[in-house]
């Protein structure tokens, strides 16, 4: 990969309760029974599914249970205990880690951002400095970039969306987003409003890219898998699994299971790259109580 994003950490926790309220704060991320319970991330939400769909197939009586909100809020459901395994799409935060001291990020598969526009659009290519300003404002009419003479509606997500965190990290370099444009609560969301607008922007995870919109090249670099695997598509991110505390239990088992080939086979056939095809990364030894995170590297400008 070309350059290295440390696993370091996010904004804003999100007090949510996503699976109920009166949960107590624990460092136990141990399932009780033979219930797991993740959620987080809507960027990872598919992802999560498609290994839970799997794991349960391959293991009777076990349920895993996969619900979104937000990297934030996966954050703040495992520090507190409602959930076993957070699910984000950004790196954990000084604040996050100051409440929730034992935190520990796994990165499961890389991850692309995909800059989004309406199929009907004639631009095809940005620069990153171009997206920069577009979405801090200095850009505001796509003939500016080789377009039509239209206002850019510009399309943001929510605070605490990963997603988000990773444009402003690495697209906008930690500037801050311009207060105008359109702001949704979910990935589909976003692809949804700029598939119905014209004149639209938006961002998504490359995966969650179809028909309905168009993914642009950045600096003249298409987000294919070889692309994001080599590091040359530059607006990548690890996807992770956060536990509050080492993995434990049934948290172990399908974090073990996630990092295995059969894991990793899954999150490729859902568009994300595999671990093993990251140049330079080492892969954590898996046992069957716990799975140990590893210091990894990833693409970032």
């Amino acid at each position: 990969m070309k350059k290295i994003l440390p696993i370091v950490l996010v904004s804003l926790l999100v007090a949510v309760a996503v699976f109920g309220a009166g949960c107590t704060s624990s460092t136990n991320n141990s399932t009780t029974g033979s219930t797991l319970n993740l959620a987080g991330s809507t960027s990872v939400q598919p992802d999560a599914q498609a290994l839970a769909q799997a794991y349960m197939a391959n293991n009777s009586g076990i349920t895993v249970n996969v619900a979104g909100g937000g990297t934030a809020a996966g954050i703040t459901a495992v520090g507190t205990g409602t959930a076993q395994i957070g699910d984000a799409s950004a790196n954990l935060t000084a604040s996050q880690l100051a409440q929730y001291p034992n935190l520990k990020p796994q990165p499961i598969c890389v991850d692309a951002i995909a800059i989004i526009v309406n199929p009907s659009n004639n631009v095809a290519n940005l620069t990153l400095n171009q997206v920069r300003d577009i979405y801090t404002g200095n850009i505001t009419n796509w003939n500016q970039v080789g377009g039509n003479n239209a206002k850019i509606n510009v399309v943001n997500r929510e605070q605490g969306s990963g997603t988000r965190d990773g444009v402003q990290k690495i697209v906008l370099k930690g500037g801050n987003f311009s207060t105008s444009g359109i702001q949704q609560s979910s990935s589909g969301a976003v692809k949804s409003y700029v598939a119905g607008d014209a004149n639209a922007i938006g961002y998504v995870a490359v995966n969650e890219v179809d028909h309905t919109v168009k993914a642009l090249n950045i600096n003249n670099i298409a987000p294919s898998y070889a692309n994001i695997a080599d590091g040359s598509y530059v607006i990548q991110r690890y996807l992770l699994f956060v536990t509050n505390g080492a993995p434990t239990g049934l948290a172990a088992s399908f974090i073990n299971y996630t990092l295995s080939p059969a894991g990793q086979a899954i999150l490729k056939a859902q568009g994300e790259v595999s671990l093993n095809d990251v140049p330079g990364y080492v892969s954590p030894t898996l046992t069957t109580t716990t799975a140990t995170t590893a210091t990894t590297t990833a693409a970032t400008t």
